[in-house]
């Protein structure tokens, strides 16, 4: 089951830099730490993305202009359901923006922002659910056999 998790809690987006970031465990408060290929530590969600933008760089999710690896900078981190409507800051829920796509956006959800983004946001969540749930639902019938 450990892999099982480790999958389901990876970012939905398959393309770098959401996959450098691989789930570790929790801490003692329940929250989900993460890690990364060639650094040291375990890391909240928030701290994990700013560190594999610093590792690779990545695409605004709106714009989908290129902002090279390094520091932040021009690059935010920008909720999917922004916490002004009880989002949370748990990785599925964050993706990279920069700053002049999230000003526009504002604390509107990425649904009214753009909604074909928001489509393309939705169909990645269901691969990832679909690659996630199969699994388990493979070792489920195993187990009534």
């Amino acid at each position: 089951m450990d892999a099982m998790l480790k999958r389901l809690l990876r970012h939905p987006i398959a393309k770098k830099p959401y996959t450098a970031i691989h789930f570790s465990h929790f801490d003692q408060h329940g929250t989900p730490l993460y890690k990364l290929r060639k650094i040291e530590g375990t890391f909240g969600a928030k701290e994990a993305l700013r560190r594999a933008f610093g590792l690779l760089g990545a695409h605004c999710f709106h714009c989908d202009k290129y902002h090279p690896k390094g520091d932040l900078g021009e690059m935010t981190r920008d909720h999917v359901v922004p916490l002004a409507t009880n989002g949370s800051e748990y990785l599925h829920n964050l993706l990279f923006a920069c700053k002049p796509c999230n000003v526009t956006k504002g604390s509107k959800g990425l649904v009214s922002f753009m909604p074909e983004k928001a489509a393309a946001y939705l169909d990645a969540l269901n691969r990832h659910l679909d690659h996630s749930v199969r699994p388990i639902k493979s070792t489920s019938k195993n187990k009534a056999a």
